[in-house]
């Protein structure tokens, strides 16, 4: 027969945070009708303010510690267990309501499933229901097996974050950057990403590194495992005003989150996977990121031996349109460079800010010389320069490319490189002669100097030059972005050394065509002196 529930004892204080949010009008009726015309108010009558979910208890004839969760945008109402375990109170999603299919009579059944399981006889919780959630869903994995090699969607993601998401194109790992952007379509928008970090070993391959958070009070995750048994699928959702960080992803669900996530990889038609990606008012760039991730699972099932026969990849025939208006405000710089009087007084300007900005004026100075992508060369080692030889080597793993790749140590690069060592020979900065980066974060902590996991992390090197930048666009007036340097440069090239070849050597590009289109940006009046001096020495016979 089992434990009588009726007479069991619930703790029903209130979770934190949710002083204010709980309704405490008279309570509802245990019954589908009163839920299905239930319509929270979400108006904090305390403080006045908008509140994005709202409680609501139910009368005696439900279990205690079960009431209604209601949020304010979708609507949708949620049967939430409030329980306390070890001291502590939390609180569990039991489903969602749906009349005909998930009602009282389902809520009451699952109740009693889970707690028969985790109380003993005076009604106490013993175990923490949340680890139940994940093995039922186990087992729901399992049925939808066809063949016990096959995989769902959650399941190959907690396998790549388990693995640091290994490569599917050659041995080895992707690197951090590229596994950070994987990470948050895919298991993001929740608690999960705010407890890790990513990092780069030795050779090149990213690492996935676990934290606590203090202001949350969650502890540091053992592994991955224990990272998805603290958030299981659904579970670490933060509010809309905490969540403010990701800035207009209040509305994203990730992949592992989303019911798509049951699915069998075989199962993933292109259909699913494109009603996934065009479900929701989003960008390019999210669109674009989330078919990368689809796909990338897709390689790494197919590569695993998880998806059976020869079945296509369902991201193939899904286009991602461009929009017919760019909204970035970056976008109005793409097709724009620095004049030569531009390139000096910008030089001028970061001299003049250099004891402003440490490290962040030589990042620039040495952006503006060589004209290399931001994000590569603020990944440069100090034993990537090899001043023997004459170059910066820069390894394939921190290339756009992912090809090797050598900077040349012209005269303008060696008085870049000779102004940082100037700058660490200063009392306050020597102790970044410890840090293995080029451009070292002034936010490093000492204490932590002789920590190598941490000092050769990504926390120990700059990570953006926007400030010096903005001091720079203040004292010049010039409108433009560091991403023109390398616009500059490519343009500059063509014009004195007028072959492709020399050009792609010295920018790290494959493909002449891109030269072509995405860089050579010259102006009117210098493409009407390069076409005098072509008729000078082709056209001649038109005279």
């Amino acid at each position: 027969m089992g434990k009588e529930i009726t007479n069991s004892k619930l703790n029903t204080t209130l979770l934190p945070g949710d002083r204010g949010k709980t309704i405490t009008s008279k309570k509802l009726l245990f019954t589908d009708y009163s839920i299905e015309r239930f319509i929270a108010d979400f108006i904090d009558p305390k403080t006045d303010k908008n509140r994005y979910r709202r409680y609501k208890n139910f009368d005696g004839k439900a279990p205690k510690g079960l009431r209604i969760c209601q949020y304010e945008k979708s609507k949708a109402k949620f049967f939430v267990l409030q329980y306390w375990f070890n001291g502590k109170p939390y609180q569990l999603t039991i489903g969602e309501f749906k009349p005909d299919k998930f009602g009282v009579k389902e809520a009451q059944d699952k109740y009693n499933e889970i707690y028969q399981q985790h109380t003993n006889d005076k009604g106490i919780w013993t175990k923490d229901p949340k680890a139940f959630v994940k093995a039922r869903e186990k087992k729901v994995f399992d049925k939808e097996k066809i063949k016990l090699k096959q995989k769902s969607l959650r399941q190959v993601i907690e396998y790549a974050v388990s693995s640091n998401f290994p490569s599917n194109k050659k041995e080895g790992g992707l690197v951090s950057s590229t596994i950070k952007e994987l990470t948050l379509p895919s298991i993001g928008y929740n608690k999960r990403t705010l407890l890790m970090k990513f990092s780069d070993d030795k050779k090149g391959f990213g690492k996935i590194f676990y934290r606590g958070n203090i202001y949350y009070g969650i502890a540091k995750p053992e592994n991955s495992d224990d990272l998805f048994n603290k958030f299981p699928p659904g579970q670490g959702t933060i509010s809309t005003k905490k969540l403010s960080k990701y800035k207009n992803n209040q509305e994203e669900v990730s992949m592992y989150d989303d019911d798509i996530g049951l699915n069998v990889m075989e199962n993933l038609s292109t259909q699913l996977v494109r009603n996934f990606i065009f479900s929701k008012d989003r960008s390019y760039s999210k669109r674009r990121n989330l078919r990368r991730a689809f796909k990338y699972f897709w390689n790494l099932a197919n590569n695993k031996g998880w998806i059976s026969g020869d079945l296509k990849d369902p991201t193939d025939n899904i286009d991602i349109p461009l929009p017919d208006k760019v909204e970035y405000s970056g976008a109005r710089f793409n097709n724009k460079r620095f004049t030569p009087g531009q390139l000096t007084a910008i030089w001028s300007a970061l001299i003049k800010n250099e004891s402003k900005h440490p490290f962040s004026t030589e990042a620039l100075m040495l952006i503006c010389v060589t004209g290399k992508r931001k994000q590569e060369l603020l990944r440069i080692k100090k034993d990537y320069i090899r001043e023997d030889d004459g170059v910066i080597v820069m390894p394939h793993f921190i290339m756009k490319t992912k090809k090797d790749h050598e900077i040349p140590i012209t005269e303008p690069v060696q008085w870049v490189l000779n102004k940082i060592k100037e700058r660490l020979k200063e009392t306050k900065y020597q102790k970044y002669s410890f840090v293995p980066w080029l451009f070292p974060s002034t936010k490093t902590k000492t204490s932590k100097l002789y920590d190598q996991e941490y000092i050769n992390g990504n926390g120990t090197r700059l990570q953006d030059i926007r400030d010096c930048w903005l001091d720079v666009v203040k004292e010049t007036g010039i409108d433009g972005a560091p991403k023109m340097f390398r616009k500059t440069v490519i343009s500059l090239g063509m014009i004195h050394l007028k072959e492709h070849w020399k050009v792609m050597m010295l920018s790290g590009h494959t493909k002449a065509s891109t030269i072509d289109v995405s860089y050579n940006k010259s102006t009117r009046e210098q493409q009407k002196e390069y076409a005098d001096e072509l008729a000078d020495k082709v056209f001649n016979f038109v005279k």
